[in-house]
């Protein structure tokens, strides 16, 4: 009785560690916060519609509402990583929470996003039996001589969004099996936004709970998966604009688990169907391959076993043709925006080819292909300088998934879904704050309807970046001085 007593008052007594009660009032605080702050950018989103000109849009009250729901975001994962642990009530609260975020978000306007309208037209195409890379919408619309006559039906349907898909000339570039889940939102209800929600709401869950899987066996907490699952930037990117990148994340997480269980078959084919979703996952084929270094047989089967597969997948692709008004082509060649380290690249470029007089159409070739060779020796030294330890290797996914976003030539924000889930493994200060500071993309479209966008292309888009590069390089001074003083 007496040592009941006695552990009774010592659970109550001022030494007791208060940080799982600080975790608990921190992630029901900012719970409640952005639920409410959810709640009213749907409310905002009402002035949003595809009739309604930019200028009359509440543009900078939506970036504001953002960023203020970014900076709760990072309260609460303090308030978790604080924490130091989390039991099963919190972690219940924690994904209790993110669903109702998504409910939330499923009600409200697409907010200055309309490729939506490509996706359900896509779909539409693959859900009636015809290639989707093979016809423009514009091919469509026109009546264009050689166009399938269910692609007539379709843009002559009173609900077809045809006349609302951006760049109706070019030809589709989502990857098959993102067609597929479109597809599949099509047979749920034709044209409609909510089905193609719910099919995207199905891979960020399964995404959740993979991220689970990868805490588990890492020993970390799961509440850490509120880096992902309350994510202002993942939910509006995901539910309320539709953007099909979560997609791809299921297959990528997937190829990496089962990489790390020598299941190289397995991992091989999981990293294929994330290339067909988008095609940004091959920059991690080396971290999937590594492993079987010393392996040499394994390791080109499950090379060639990627390589058959991606291949197949894109073979619609390739039966269409790649000329100029296919979608892959015209984005590889042409697409820049709201990009920071490519433009300083491509600055350079154009500096270095004005001096010696060489034609500035190359501009964009040279850049990118710097680009690649960069991301190329990054991932190289990653390689290199890093153990095969699991913890090691999520790491290093991550690192050069961030690299490969950093370096493009077009920093959308939802193309930063592709980091979101490794920060939950991983919370890098530097690529957490970058996270929550892309919403002022969206400033693009004000600065734009002004007639000002070098106002955006000159000033906004440091602001989205410069604050990374320098927390990224005190990340990187502080890793760098712990590691000369564990060696003396």
């Amino acid at each position: 009785m007496g040592n009941q007593r006695e552990q009774g008052r010592g659970a109550l007594s001022p030494d007791a560690d208060p940080r799982p009660a600080r975790g608990w009032a921190c992630a029901i605080v900012t719970g409640v916060a952005l639920v409410c702050l959810h709640v009213g950018l749907v409310w905002l989103s009402l002035e949003f519609q595809y009739e309604k000109p930019h200028s009359e849009m509440p543009i900078r009250a939506m970036v504001a509402l953002e960023l203020v729901a970014s900076a709760v975001f990072l309260l609460a994962v303090w308030g978790i990583r604080s924490a130091r642990g989390a039991d099963r009530t919190l972690l219940t609260w924690m994904i209790g929470v993110g669903l109702l975020l998504r409910v939330i978000m499923m009600v409200s306007n697409p907010m200055l996003e309309d490729d939506y309208y490509r996706y359900m037209w896509d779909g539409a195409i693959l859900a009636n039996g015809v290639n989707p890379y093979q016809y423009a919408p514009a091919h469509a619309r026109e009546g264009a001589s050689g166009v399938p006559e269910q692609l007539l039906r379709l843009a002559r349907q009173p609900e077809s969004v045809i006349s609302r898909v951006s760049f109706p000339e070019i030809r589709t570039i989502y990857p098959p099996v993102a067609q597929v889940a479109f597809s599949v939102a099509y047979a749920l209800r034709p044209w409609s936004l909510l089905a193609l929600r719910i099919v995207l709401l199905f891979f960020d869950c399964a995404t959740l709970i993979l991220v689970l899987v990868v805490l588990r066996s890492l020993r970390l907490p799961s509440a850490l998966a509120i880096v992902y699952w309350w994510n202002p930037l993942v939910i509006l990117q995901t539910i309320s604009a539709a953007h099909p990148d979560v997609i791809a994340l299921p297959f990528v997480l997937a190829a990496i688990l089962l990489s790390l269980r020598d299941c190289p078959f397995q991992a091989a084919f999981m990293l294929a169907l994330a290339v067909a979703t988008k095609l940004w996952p091959v920059v991690l084929l080396p971290v999937v391959l590594f492993p079987l270094r010393k392996r040499p047989k394994t390791l080109l089967l499950s090379f060639g076993l990627f390589a058959a597969v991606t291949a197949l997948f894109f073979l619609p692709v390739y039966l269409a043709g790649l000329d100029s008004s296919s979608g892959f082509v015209s984005y590889g060649r042409y697409w820049e925006m709201n990009d920071a380290l490519y433009k300083v690249l491509a600055g350079i470029i154009k500096l270095i080819t004005a001096s010696v007089s060489l034609d500035g159409s190359y501009t964009p070739l040279i850049g990118r292909t710097l680009a690649i060779l960069i991301l190329a020796m990054w991932s190289g030294w990653l390689l290199k300088s890093t153990s095969d330890a699991p913890a090691q290797i999520w790491e290093r996914s991550m690192l050069i998934v961030a690299a490969t976003f950093l370096l493009s030539p077009t920093g959308f924000p939802w193309y930063y879904l592709w980091v979101a889930p490794f920060l939950a493994i991983r919370p890098s200060p530097s690529l957490l704050l970058l996270n929550c500071l892309l919403p002022l993309y969206y400033l693009a479209d004000y600065f734009s309807a002004r007639t000002r966008s070098e106002a955006f292309d000159n000033v906004v888009v440091w602001f989205e970046y410069a604050p990374f590069w320098m927390v990224a390089a005190w990340e990187w001074l502080r890793s760098r001085n712990s590691s000369q003083a564990t060696i003396i």
